[in-house]
């Protein structure tokens, strides 16, 4: 078993970096190996229960965790490069919409990225999620933060304002639209 922070500047991290590498963005993940190589894992939660679950898993069954919308992007950005997947950006929208849990999905997934300082995969997974769900405040919002984070306050003010046209009297999104305001002297 291994603990992971909460903290915005350890988000999802353990102590001594256990959790390196095993695409852990929501907790509990249960990860299930064989032979050393992963089988399957249950991400937050079951798909039926504990205890059916883990018995599919090691007879063999069929087994899919949750979100497999964020394991499928994570084996593609590790296999091919952020450029490649831009190129295909229609199609990837068009076939994660369909099996994504939500917008909550990709944003945590690009939380997790962010704060292991993952920041180009992090705007893409943000990018691609506004793409998806444009009707959205809260994805805007997500990619805003992103680029607030990187300072890149010009990209930062066009998506706070997207989120204001989603919502007009978005506390946050005003408080952060003054901060950058204020920072770049506006």
């Amino acid at each position: 078993m291994i603990a992971v922070d909460k903290k915005p500047e350890a988000y999802k991290a353990s102590p001594n970096g256990e959790e390196k590498g095993l695409n852990i963005h929501r907790v509990p993940t249960f990860i299930f190996y064989k032979e050393n190589k992963e089988v399957a894992r249950i991400v937050e939660s079951p798909n039926e229960d504990y205890e059916r679950d883990i018995l599919n898993i090691i007879n063999n069954k069929k087994y899919t965790s949750k979100y497999i919308v964020v394991e499928y992007l994570n084996n593609l950005m590790s296999e091919k490069s952020l450029e490649e997947l831009s190129k295909n950006e229609n199609y990837l929208k068009a076939y994660l919409v369909e099996y994504s849990k939500g917008s909550r999905e990709l944003n945590t997934f690009g939380y997790k990225l962010l704060r292991s300082n993952n920041t180009e995969k992090a705007l893409f997974v943000f990018r691609l999620n506004t793409k998806m769900y444009p009707y959205k405040s809260n994805v805007f919002d997500s990619l805003a933060e992103a680029y607030y984070t990187i300072k890149d306050y010009e990209n930062s003010l066009k998506n706070y304002d997207k989120v204001l046209v989603l919502k007009p009297n978005d506390k946050n999104a005003l408080e952060i639209i003054e901060k950058i305001k204020k920072e770049m002297k506006i």
